[in-house]
């Protein structure tokens, strides 16, 4: 019988865990003494019987158990293991590069060795990066995390010093890009959140390279 909304509600906990199965789809519902209910998967990849997990409902509905089934049994049909794969991605999201663990691979990949501010980058980064974002996952940093991080600064008065953060954030990501940690920007399409008088403009590394080239000494 094929599930419904109503009878995966209906089913009420057993004595002894176990699964009902949807006719032909490989479709199940494991229920367990205590009535939690998790959608399965009965599957074979290379001959060998294999389960995997969908999600518990009610988190995970039956319209969601059913989105998931067709992935999995799209990947079967590329000779994909999908219960493998699923435990390959959270491994790989789980051992992910925290904002942290960014911030001290591009002070040491590319700060320190290139830059001579590199020991304002460290102040910014241990103020107001690290406090906020530290433990995040770098790949979980949205645009407008970025957008609210640079507005408490402009709040708290320091409207320059979130000019230098936002440079700062945009380089650091760029960095992550081009060591394969990202594959994109937060930073993209952002433009710096406050307006600077020239006068307290300060130069760039390049500005400072070409005013001191210029010199006639």
């Amino acid at each position: 019988m094929a599930f419904t909304s109503s009878r995966i509600k209906s089913i009420r906990k057993q004595k002894k865990r176990k699964i009902i199965w949807e006719g032909g789809t490989g479709l199940g519902v494991r229920v367990s003494p205590a009535g939690l209910k998790t959608f399965i998967f009965m599957y074979r990849h290379d001959r060998v019987a294999r389960m995997m997990s969908f999600g518990s409902y009610p988190k995970i509905s039956l319209a969601d158990a059913r989105l998931k089934l067709a992935e999995a049994k799209k990947k079967l049909e590329n000779n994909i293991d999908p219960a493998k794969e699923s435990v390959e991605r959270k491994r790989k999201e789980l051992n992910a590069e925290t904002i942290g663990d960014l911030a001290q691979e591009y002070l040491e990949k590319y700060a320190r060795p290139n830059k001579r501010s590199v020991k304002e980058d460290e102040r910014i980064l241990r103020v107001d990066i690290i406090p906020v974002w530290g433990r995040h996952k770098a790949k979980s940093i949205t645009k407008r995390d970025v957008i609210t991080l640079l507005d408490g600064i402009v709040e708290r008065g320091s409207p320059i010093a979130a000019n230098r953060t936002f440079a700062l954030v945009r380089k650091m990501f760029n960095f992550a890009i081009s060591r394969d940690i990202l594959q994109s920007n937060p930073c993209f399409c952002l433009k710096a959140p406050s307006k600077e008088n020239q006068r307290d403009r300060v130069l760039t590394e390049d500005e400072i390279k070409a005013f001191w080239n210029g010199l006639n000494l």
